[in-house]
């Protein structure tokens, strides 16, 4: 560690985009991952983004 002042920085600026996890049904196979990202401003809404599968667990 060097011996000079330390800065904290409270993070980096803030971006245009915000990340999309995962694919959307109509997306290619290679897309439609979990682990697919993409990026989309925040003010953007369409049908797929927030979509989660559910199945309950058997009993």
């Amino acid at each position: 560690y060097g011996k000079g002042a330390v800065t904290n920085p409270a993070g980096s600026a803030p971006k245009k985009n915000r990340v999309v996890r995962g694919g959307a049904y109509f997306d290619p196979t290679a897309s439609s991952r979990s682990a697919n990202r993409c990026w989309d401003p925040p003010h953007y809404r369409i049908q797929d983004i927030g979509f989660r599968l559910v199945r309950f667990a058997s009993h």
